[in-house]
């Protein structure tokens, strides 16, 4: 019974050993190496190992629980990972020279306080101008979609907030007075960007 337990307990401290090393948490060296150093003095010690015998249960459950907690670290440094490389494919697509027409053409609305984004949006039906409108609805498309990630907690609000906390607020206040006069009618227009700028407003108090 008690050799049962103990190759039980050595097959699966090896097998979780391995995804540990296979894995990308080098970082972790420091956490794991005690850990290898029990596992081949359990091994190599007679004592030892005739008190692991006699604690087999205990020390299953030990493994386990230590698997447990290096795979939510692993998780976590996976998701952290994932989400640096989204928002810096985000980053590289909002200096694009597509996003930079959008930009433009509403950073020279806001030059002048005759010409909202309502009137410009009117000229494009009333001229049936697509694609005027759509270079003015690139850069709100952009933040409905970070902010749809954001509410889907695909992206960290503190990781938007450090690389476009700026952008957002400021071109919301070109879509905000856009968002009320469609509202009424367009009961979802831009509510993800809508959202994503009251939270960081709210944040920055």
């Amino acid at each position: 019974m008690h050799n049962k337990w103990f190759n039980k307990l050595w097959s699966s401290s090896k097998q979780w050993f391995l995804r540990v090393v296979r894995s990308r948490v080098r970082t972790r060296k420091a956490l794991w190496l005690p850990f290898l150093i029990l596992v081949i003095a359990i091994s190599v010690c007679p004592t030892l190992r005739s008190w692991t015998l006699d604690n087999a249960a205990f020390l299953t459950f030990l493994v386990l629980a230590i698997g447990l907690y290096f795979a939510y670290k692993q998780f976590k440094l996976i998701k952290i990972t994932e989400q640096a490389e989204l928002i810096q494919n985000m980053s590289v697509h909002w200096n694009s020279r597509v996003m930079r027409k959008s930009r433009k053409a509403l950073w020279e609305m806001r030059k002048t306080d005759a010409t909202t984004l309502c009137d410009e949006f009117r000229k494009c039906e009333e001229q049936d101008d697509f694609e005027r409108r759509l270079e003015l609805t690139t850069v709100g498309d952009f933040f409905e979609e970070m902010g749809n990630l954001a509410h889907q907690k695909a992206l960290d609000l503190t990781i938007i907030a450090g690389y476009f906390r700026n952008p957002i607020l400021n071109y919301y206040t070109n879509y905000e007075p856009l968002i009320k006069e469609h509202r009424p009618t367009q009961p979802t227009i831009y509510e993800h960007f809508e959202w994503l700028a009251k939270k960081l407003r709210r944040e920055r108090g």
